[in-house]
Parts: C-alpha cells; sequence; structure tokens
C-alpha cells in the first residue's frame, strides 16, 4: 500500500510542478508556502492512513517523501518550462528552499537533487 501513497504524492508533483509551470508562464504569483503546505496535507493524510497516531513513523515517511519530492519537482517544473535548462534554479526566487540551494550550490544545485533522490531511494530500504 505504501508504494501506491508514494506513487500518488509523484503524480501530485507531476500536477503541481505542471500547474506551477503554467503560472510562471503566465506571470502569475507563486506562493510556494501554500503549494507546500497543500502537498504535507496529502502526505500527513497518507501518513496517517499507513501509520496512525505513530508519531516518529509519520514524520519519517513524511520527510523521506520531501526528499523525493524536492528533485522530481524541480526536474518536472524546468522540463514543461521548455525555456530553461533542467537544472535551472531561479535567482529571483521567493522560495526560502530554493534560495538555500542556490546559495550553497550556486547553478549546481542539481548536485543537492541528486543527493535528495539518492537519500529518498536509499531510505526506502531502511523504512519500507
Amino acid at each position: 500500500m505504501i508504494y501506491v501513497f508514494e506513487a500518488v504524492l509523484m503524480a501530485i508533483s507531476v500536477a503541481f510542478a505542471w500547474i506551477q509551470s503554467d503560472m510562471i508562464k503566465d506571470d502569475d504569483s507563486i506562493e510556494h508556502g501554500w503549494w507546500s503546505v497543500a502537498f504535507g496535507i496529502f502526505v500527513l493524510g497518507f501518513s496517517l492512513m499507513l501509520y496512525g497516531l505513530a508519531w516518529k513513523k509519520c514524520l519519517l515517511f513524511g520527510a523521506i517523501q520531501g526528499l523525493g519530492h524536492l528533485p522530481a519537482f524541480n526536474f518536472l517544473l524546468n522540463s514543461f518550462r521548455k525555456d530553461k535548462a533542467w537544472n535551472y534554479v531561479s535567482t529571483k526566487t521567493t522560495s526560502l528552499l530554493d534560495k538555500a540551494q542556490y546559495w550553497l550550490f550556486g547553478s549546481k544545485a542539481w548536485i543537492f537533487w541528486i543527493v535528495c533522490g539518492a537519500a529518498f531511494i536509499a531510505l526506502q530500504f531502511f523504512f519500507i
């Protein structure tokens, strides 16, 4: 069942990236905090269905899903935009996470994405 939930969360990441790429094309403002809350609600709902009130497992599940969401979402967003390279990171973003990535890695934020993706995959073996 856990893999079904993870597949749904990846589908949500695809949908969010698609919607936000259209918002960027239309020059609409993206409220990163609200998008994060929306994704978090899905993660919380699935973790509660899987683990009930075992809060440590719920937190670990949420952290693992965040590690999977970040590289998938960033890659997909850039792919849907078509006018940016797959590893593009905005220097004008209002996202705190994007600012931190840019500050730490500069234009090589894809290194952080690979580390997150590898951690996501590795933690699947220990947690799931």
